[in-house]
C-alpha cells in the first residue's frame, strides 16, 4: 500500500503547507504504560450526610471534608497521600461512597478506670495504633475526673476512627465507630503509660457492628475508564461482597470491556489457619486479593491502603517488576512471635493469599497474588498480581492501537492487492502494528521470547464476515526473579 501524506486534503490547488502528526508505533515509540487508577470503596462518617456520586481525591483532606473525618473512606486516603508526601503522586484515585446498610449498627467498646492515684502520670489511648491526644492523671484525680480526660483526649484528635463520651455508672469513656457494619468490629482499643500511677484500665473491645452495605451499585460507577486497582473497605470475611466484586471483575476482564482490575481487601491474621480461611474457598477467584500484616494492629481497609499506594506506584513506573521487598513504612508490625517462617508463607501464598514479612521492625511485601489457585495447578495462570498487570499492559497497547478511527473506518483487502487508498488496511498492517506491540512490550520487559512469539501471529479476514478481522497474538510473558536458588560447590585445597 502506498503511504501518502493527507495533510493537505485531496483536490486543493491553492498553494499551502500542513503539517499534521500521527502516532507511528516502531522502535520503543508506543504509547508508554498504562497509567494506573485506584478506586476507594469505602463508608463514610454516619453523622455525615455525603453524596453517592463518585469524586476525584489528590489529599485525605478533600474526603475528610466531604465523607467526615476518621470515616473508612478517608483513612485510606491517607494512606495514598500522606503528610509526608510518599504516597501514589500523580496516580489518579477516585472515591466510591458506600452508604451505610439498612438496619446496619455501630461498633461499641469503652474503657474503664479503676484504682486511686498514687502518683501523676501521662497516658495515651491507642484506636487501631492511631493516638488519641495525651492525658494525665494526677494526684487527687477522681475516677469520673480520668474518665472524662479520657474522653476528651479522644475527642481532640478528629482523624480517630471512634466517637467518645463519658458514662458515670461505672465511671468510664464509651467509644462508638463513625460508621455502621461488620467492618467496625475489626477496631481494637489499647492505653499506654506508666505502671507506678495507681490507675489500671480495663478495656471491652468494640462489638456489636452489623450489616455491611452491598458494594454493587458504587461499582457501576466506575464506568468504562481503565481503573486498575480497588481498595475494598470491608472485612475480607465478608464474601457476600468478594463474591460481588468477583463477578463485577470477571465482566471487566470480558473481551468486550477489556479493562481488568484487582480488588484488594486487608487482613492481619497471626495464624496461618485464619490467614487462608476465606482464601482458601475461593479458587478460581482472580479478581480479589487479600494483603495481609500478620498480627498487626492496623485496620485492615488501613493495611490494604498503604500497601496497594506501594503497589500502584510500581506497577506505573516498572508495569515488569514484582513487589517483593517493597516496604509499606508507616504501617505497624505485629509482635516477632506472630511472623510467618518460610514454610508458612509458601503454605499461605498456596492458600491463595499474599503474603508479608518483618525485617527491621517493619512490614515488607513479599509475593503478592489474587486469591485463584486451582487444585492440582502447581502454577496457576492467573496466581501473581504482576503477571494480570503485565497482562493488564498488553490489552491496553492492542486497545490503543486498534480502537481508532484509523481501523474502526478501514476499508480491507487482501494482503496481494494494490491500492492507492492510504486509509486502507490488510492482515499484513495488523501483523507489522503487532510485532511493534511486541518489540515495545519486550524492551520494557513485560514481555519475552519475543523473537518466537512474534512469528506465530495470524491476521486474516474472515471467510464469513467481509467486515472481520480474526486476529491471534501469542505472547509470553516475562519472569521475575522473586525467587532465587543458589547451590554453592567447595572444595578444599591440599598440598
Amino acid at each position: 500500500m502506498v503511504d501518502i501524506s493527507t495533510a493537505i486534503p485531496s483536490g486543493q490547488s491553492a498553494a499551502a503547507l500542513a503539517i499534521e502528526t500521527q502516532h507511528a508505533r516502531g522502535g520503543g515509540a508506543g504509547p508508554g504504560n498504562l497509567p494506573q487508577r485506584i478506586a476507594i470503596v469505602a463508608q463514610g462518617s454516619s453523622a455525615v450526610t455525603y453524596p453517592s456520586t463518585k469524586f476525584q481525591i489528590t489529599t485525605a483532606l478533600e474526603v475528610a471534608k466531604i465523607m467526615g473525618y476518621g470515616c473508612p473512606a478517608h483513612l485510606i486516603a491517607e494512606q495514598l497521600f500522606p503528610v509526608n508526601g510518599d504516597g501514589v503522586g500523580i496516580i489518579p484515585v477516585e472515591v466510591l461512597p458506600l452508604q451505610d446498610g439498612g438496619g446496619a449498627t455501630v461498633s461499641t467498646g469503652d474503657i474503664e478506670p479503676a484504682g486511686a492515684v498514687v502518683k501523676a502520670g501521662a497516658f495515651r489511648i491507642l484506636i487501631n495504633k492511631k493516638l488519641a491526644s495525651e492525658f494525665v492523671v494526677e494526684l487527687g484525680d477522681s475516677l469520673p475526673d480520668i474518665a472524662g480526660k479520657m474522653t476528651t483526649s479522644v475527642v481532640a484528635v478528629l482523624a480517630l476512627p471512634m466517637l467518645a463520651t463519658t458514662e458515670t455508672v461505672p465511671d468510664r469513656c464509651s467509644l462508638t465507630s463513625k460508621w455502621k457494619g461488620t467492618s467496625a468490629n475489626g477496631l481494637k482499643l489499647e492505653v499506654v503509660g506508666p505502671s507506678d500511677t495507681g490507675i489500671t484500665f480495663g478495656i471491652t473491645q468494640p462489638v456489636g457492628g452489623l450489616v455491611n452495605p452491598d458494594v454493587d451499585p458504587v461499582l457501576l460507577l466506575i464506568g468504562n475508564v481503565w481503573t486498575t486497582k480497588v481498595i475494598n473497605a470491608l472485612e475480607v470475611e465478608d464474601t457476600t461482597n468478594l463474591d460481588r466484586y468477583q463477578t463485577y471483575g470477571e465482566g471487566r476482564n470480558g473481551a468486550e470491556v477489556h479493562k481488568p482490575l484487582v480488588v484488594f481487601t486487608g487482613a492481619t491474621p497471626a495464624d496461618t489457619t485464619v490467614a487462608i480461611s476465606i482464601t482458601d474457598t475461593r479458587k478460581l477467584d482472580y479478581v480479589n486479593s487479600q494483603l495481609v500484616e500478620p498480627g498487626g494492629s492496623d485496620l485492615p481497609f488501613v493495611v490494604a491502603g498503604r500497601e496497594v499506594a506501594r503497589i500502584a506506584v510500581k506497577a506505573n513506573n516498572t508495569p515488569s517488576g514484582e513487589y517483593v521487598g517493597l516496604l509499606p513504612s508507616g504501617l505497624t508490625a505485629g509482635a516477632d512471635e506472630d511472623q510467618w517462617g518460610n514454610t508458612q508463607l509458601d503454605l499461605v501464598m498456596k492458600g491463595g493469599s499474599s503474603t508479608a514479612i518483618k525485617e527491621n521492625g517493619e512490614v515488607v511485601l513479599w509475593d503478592t497474588v489474587v486469591m485463584y489457585h486451582p487444585d492440582g495447578d502447581p502454577d496457576p495462570a492467573h496466581q501473581y498480581v504482576n503477571d494480570r498487570v503485565k497482562l493488564m499492559q498488553v490489552i491496553y497497547q492492542l486497545d490503543v492501537e486498534f480502537d481508532t478511527d484509523e481501523w474502526r473506518q478501514a476499508a480491507i483487502v487482501n494482503d496481494d492487492d494494490v491500492t492507492k487508498e492510504p486509509t486502507a488496511r490488510k492482515p499484513k498492517d495488523a501483523v507489522s502494528a503487532i510485532k511493534g506491540i511486541e518489540d515495545d512490550l519486550g524492551l520494557a520487559a513485560i514481555l519475552a521470547d519475543v523473537a518466537n512469539t512474534k512469528k506465530q501471529i495470524s491476521v486474516e479476514i474472515s471467510p464469513t464476515d467481509s467486515r472481520r478481522l480474526n486476529m491471534v497474538i501469542p505472547v509470553t510473558l516475562s519472569g521475575n526473579s522473586n525467587k532465587r536458588s543458589a547451590t554453592v560447590k567447595y572444595s578444599r585445597l591440599f598440598g
